[in-house]
């Protein structure tokens, strides 16, 4: 049960800092585009047990970088009470295309070794394109370009 609860409070806590960080908030009376530049943090976000270990990747937004989409993992193996510091995926080669509900990257783990997967930018439906992936041996802490899926 305090599982549960932990995990929904991760989920709910990410969820509050996805909205938009702008002057046209919509909490403010104002419409907010999606895709605008105002419109950063939180993008995407999914998280994984592999029954001793809770994961979790996001996918953020950041409109005044050249690498506009990142994705990061964090950890925890008490339930969710407490987080690794994230940790950034090599996503230079195989940049994330904007995320989109439906197409939001994923990750899977088992036994310490993990595996994400996501869509680069494209011509495909909502800009997606070809997918691509990263693998960690290490439960994490490092990351390396993997195959395309």
């Amino acid at each position: 049960m305090a599982r549960t609860r932990n995990i929904l409070l991760a989920v709910l806590t990410l969820l509050a800092f996805s909205l938009p960080l702008s002057a046209d908030n919509p909490a403010l009376g104002k419409k907010t585009d999606p895709d605008s530049q105002g419109a950063q943090g939180v993008r995407s976000l999914h998280l994984c047990d592999d029954g001793e270990t809770l994961h979790q990747l996001t996918g953020r937004y950041h409109p005044s970088r050249s690498a506009a989409f990142t994705l990061d993992h964090c950890s925890s193996s008490d339930g969710g009470t407490t987080w690794s510091r994230p940790v950034a995926l090599p996503t230079s080669t195989h940049p994330p295309g904007a995320f989109h509900r439906g197409s939001d990257a994923r990750i899977a783990a088992h036994r310490g070794r993990l595996v994400a997967i996501w869509s680069e930018a494209g011509t495909g439906a909502f800009g997606g394109g070809p997918m691509a992936s990263a693998l960690s041996e290490d439960g994490g802490k490092t990351w390396t370009v993997g195959p395309n899926p």
